[in-house]
């Protein structure tokens, strides 16, 4: 095997572990393996800070793997979507949630001293 060979599997080793998310204007966001753990950690800290439909002003920003994911053209988050699983999914919708772009899905959930309720 020549140094070329190497560095080409060297290089395509390299890049086994990223996620890469195209963008709207054309160009790609890479991420490491990892970055869709730590978008769902992040999803569910800004979740406990959603009130009464709003997020509160203490909730921690959105990872920038969440970011890149709202700013992906639709195919390109359904391919991701296929491969990658719910969690995906998850965190879009969330993060929409949160920002009063849309409701979550299923009845209206009440809490009081008698139980959960829902309508």
């Amino acid at each position: 095997m020549g140094l070329k060979d190497r560095l080409r599997r060297a290089e395509r080793d390299a890049h086994a572990d990223i996620i890469e998310v195209l963008q709207l204007d054309g160009s790609a966001k890479r991420f490491s393996h990892n970055a869709p753990l730590e978008a769902l950690v992040r999803c569910w800290e800004r979740g406990q800070h959603y009130e009464d439909g709003k997020l509160g002003q203490d909730a921690p920003p959105p990872h920038p793997f969440t970011e890149a994911l709202l700013n992906a053209p639709e195919d390109a988050v359904n391919a991701l979507l296929a491969v990658e699983g719910w969690g995906f999914g998850y965190i879009i919708t969330e993060e929409r949630v949160f920002r009063g772009l849309e409701e979550r899905p299923g009845p209206e959930v009440t809490w009081s001293e008698d139980g959960t309720t829902c309508r």
